[in-house]
């Protein structure tokens, strides 16, 4: 029975592990900023606007949201007026409707003066939370492919060499 368990949490530990770099390979090899994952999108930081709160190579994780939903104090990314391919992630400082469009007015933490006006429709979302450093990973990785598949590859193979270095030895300790 032991010996069931310890081979039922060896393979989900191996699967947790696989899920794990599959995942993250799967986020950073995406190159669609408008493509969301279970509602959510990542944006890798790259300016130290937002610091000490979010800072420069970070992972901004985004929860997809109307731009009519947020609200003052809001963390969002969105694309500056003009720019569909570059994002910007800072706080929201006020929003107004004018015209029957809402307008949002939004700030860096670390930056003295307020950003040019957005509308709703150029809201991403809301950020739901951020990783330090990943995001800096995530696009070495984009940039680096070929050696971060290498990568993982050798990481998979330690692993399994490792469990079966361990389970030989498990073996030999038992028929001593």
């Amino acid at each position: 029975m032991k010996k069931a368990l310890s081979i039922i949490s060896d393979i989900v530990f191996v699967i947790f592990i696989v899920a794990i770099i599959t995942g993250s390979f799967l986020f950073a090899i995406n190159k669609d900023p408008n493509k969301d994952i279970l509602g959510f999108r990542v944006y890798n930081v790259l300016s130290a606007s937002m610091e000490p709160k979010i800072g420069v190579g970070d992972l901004v994780v985004v929860k997809v949201k109307s731009g009519e939903e947020v609200q003052r104090g809001d963390i969002v990314t969105y694309y500056p007026v003009g720019d569909n391919v570059t994002t910007v992630t800072h706080r929201v400082i006020n929003t107004m409707m004018k015209d029957g469009q809402v307008y949002i007015e939004t700030k860096g933490d670390a930056v003295d003066q307020a950003d040019p006006m957005i509308t709703a429709d150029d809201i991403v979302g809301v950020v739901a939370f951020s990783i330090p450093f990943i995001g800096g990973a995530m696009a070495w990785i984009q940039g680096h492919i070929t050696i971060s598949i290498i990568i993982v590859a050798v990481i998979i193979v330690l692993f399994i060499g490792i469990g079966f270095i361990k389970k030989k030895k498990q073996n030999t300790d038992i028929n001593v």
